[in-house]
This record gives C-alpha cells, sequence and structure tokens, in this order.
C-alpha cells in the first residue's frame, strides 16, 4: 500500500529542492543554488529508478514529476540569470535591441518546431530536406520541387515519398 507512494515522496523532494534553488537565486547566492539544482537532479534520478523497480505509475505521478522538472531545472535556473544579468551592465550598442530580443527567441522557436506552433500558417519543412537533397545535379531538382509545395509532409506518404527519392538518388549515383 505504502509503495505506490515512495516515488511521489522522492518526486516531491526534487520540487523542494527546485523551491530552495530558487530562493537563494532570487537571494544572489549562485553557488548554493546550483547545489540544490543538483540534489534536485539526484532526487529526479532516483524517483524515476523507483518507480521502475517498485512497478508503479500514476498519472498524478506523472504530472508531479513533470511539474517538480519545470520548477528544479526550469524556474530555478531561470532566477540564477535573472539575478546575474541585475549586476551586469550591458554594452550601449545593445541596449536598442533589448527589447526585441526576447522576440527573436520566440521566432526561432517556433520555426525551429517545424510549422507545428502555428497550425494553418505554410512554413518551409527544412528538417526533412538535407536527408534526400544531396549536392548532386539530381539533388537541386527534387530540392526545387520538394520546396513548392509548402505544406508539411505528414504520415505514410510522406514516408513513401522519402523512401522514393532516396532510392531514385542511390540509383542515379
Amino acid at each position: 500500500m505504502i509503495k505506490k507512494h515512495i516515488p511521489n515522496s522522492i518526486t516531491c523532494c526534487n520540487l523542494v529542492s527546485g523551491c530552495i534553488a530558487t530562493v537563494y537565486a532570487l537571494a544572489g547566492n549562485a553557488e548554493t543554488a546550483l547545489l540544490w539544482i543538483i540534489i534536485g537532479a539526484v532526487f529526479d534520478f532516483y524517483d524515476g529508478m523507483a518507480a521502475r523497480l517498485l512497478h508503479v505509475s500514476s498519472p498524478i505521478g506523472k504530472e508531479l514529476d513533470s511539474l517538480a522538472d519545470d520548477i528544479t531545472f526550469g524556474m530555478a535556473p531561470s532566477a540564477i540569470i535573472f539575478s546575474q544579468l541585475q549586476m551586469m551592465s550591458y554594452p550601449t550598442f545593445l541596449e536598442p535591441l533589448r527589447f526585441y530580443l526576447p522576440f527573436a527567441a520566440f521566432i526561432m522557436a517556433a520555426f525551429s518546431t517545424g510549422g507545428k506552433a502555428f497550425p494553418g500558417k505554410r512554413t518551409l519543412p527544412c528538417r526533412r530536406q538535407p536527408d534526400f537533397c544531396r549536392n548532386t545535379g539530381r539533388g537541386r531538382k527534387f530540392r526545387q520541387n520538394f520546396t513548392k509545395d509548402r505544406r508539411l509532409p505528414q504520415g505514410r506518404e510522406h514516408t513513401q515519398r522519402c523512401r522514393l527519392r532516396r532510392e531514385t538518388l542511390r540509383a542515379v549515383r
């Protein structure tokens, strides 16, 4: 009866260590905050191990683990960076850009998802392109044909098209 709560207890230790790391980071003590993040990583390792060894899982455990990871490995390091950047002086040439840099990071993140961040917008499927577009004469033709269709290829049709293109490229070589 109690064994199903052991991994969640360890996850709560991870969550508490992330909260402590955040408090130390916002107080300006980055070294102690880093120590608590490492302690949280140890707890994170052992909660997964305990769940596997005890053969227990629960929906609340999955959500709790995700929340603890967000706090320990997301919020606490962000708080360290935030406290360190408050003590930093910026070069004058970066002052006009400081308002645009977060948006640039968002745009880069959106495009690295391959267009899934904006459903309905047409983006270039740049991740799949290098698989079959080599620097051959035929590769250029395939690249031109592929970029005409700006939809992201999906499912079985995409797999069959990629396989066909790879086989064609191998035959040409």
